[in-house]
């Protein structure tokens, strides 16, 4: 593990809500956690990158961890100077061709298969365990239970993060960024999580006015194509991936509880589990 780092602000690149990325060098950049995040969810990203990054995913390579003023980090391999969703604001006429390319990538990455990682079922089990209370009533833990047994396995190799803008654009194959959440599972779940973000998610912190406008304009039609796209390269099934909502509600909700969509998720899910009661 690497210490005594020399980090400039003007060396900042991005702001995160867990963390900040700052240029190391010209091909290398640390990812530096804020104060408040275990020092075990540093870990689980660096073994997570570790693993995808073997596995020859389109991401960038990981040298190493190392700390910084008491702040936990990660240094990666600079992986370009935009992300494909500031390219889209600066030129919003490239809407299709970026809900194109994110299907192309989606699948290319969902094409990978492991092992290595934790199973998205175990995942959701952990995560609806820590949603707050009362958005899961006790009796229908069970009928969770019978539904996650039903939905399909698998062992792709899952983001559950992946949107815009943790992809790199670079003069050749784009890069996909923050396998923080990295599990293995049915390929269609990591693509109704991606369908959540598309069409619920918060924009990225720092956006401007103007960028949050487009957002709220685009993400529908974005959304739209991306599937679209997906569909026909992977032959993937609309019910496949519905099959999938009320898990991934529950992981949305679990892992970031966000208050803006606080309200939503727990109604959402709390439908959810209604349609799965029995009919007196």
């Amino acid at each position: 593990m690497k210490e005594g780092l020399s980090l400039k602000q003007e060396h900042l690149l991005g702001i995160g809500r867990k963390s900040d990325v700052y240029l190391l060098e010209a091909d290398r950049v640390v990812k530096l956690f804020h104060a408040g995040v275990a020092l075990d969810e540093v870990e689980a990203e660096f073994e997570r990158h570790s693993v995808v990054y073997a596995l020859g995913l389109p991401v960038p390579p990981v040298y190493g961890r190392c700390r910084f003023q008491g702040r936990e980090g990660i240094i990666f391999g600079r992986a370009g100077e935009t992300t494909l969703l500031q390219q889209t604001l600066r030129n919003p006429l490239r809407l299709y061709t970026t809900a194109a390319s994110m299907a192309r990538l989606h699948a290319q990455t969902l094409g990978f298969h492991t092992q290595a990682l934790s199973p998205i079922k175990d995942l959701v089990r952990s995560m609806s365990r820590t949603v707050p209370q009362g958005t899961i009533l006790p009796h229908q833990f069970d009928l969770l239970e019978g539904y996650l047994e039903r939905l399909p396995e698998g062992d792709a190799v899952c983001h559950l993060d992946f949107h815009p803008d943790n992809i790199m654009v670079t003069s050749g194959t784009p890069l996909v960024i923050d396998w923080a959440l990295a599990v293995r599972g049915d390929a269609a779940a990591d693509v109704a999580f991606t369908s959540l973000l598309l069409t619920l998610g918060d924009p990225p912190p720092g956006t401007t006015a103007l960028g949050l406008k487009l957002i709220a304009f685009f993400r529908e039609r974005l959304f739209r194509h991306y599937r679209a796209t997906l569909r026909r390269l992977t032959g993937m099934s609309d019910e496949g991936i519905r099959a999938w909502r009320l898990a991934i509600l529950i992981l949305r909700l679990g892992l970031w509880n966000l208050e803006s969509e606080r309200a939503y998720l727990a109604g959402a899910i709390g439908q959810e589990l209604v349609a799965l009661e029995p009919t007196p």
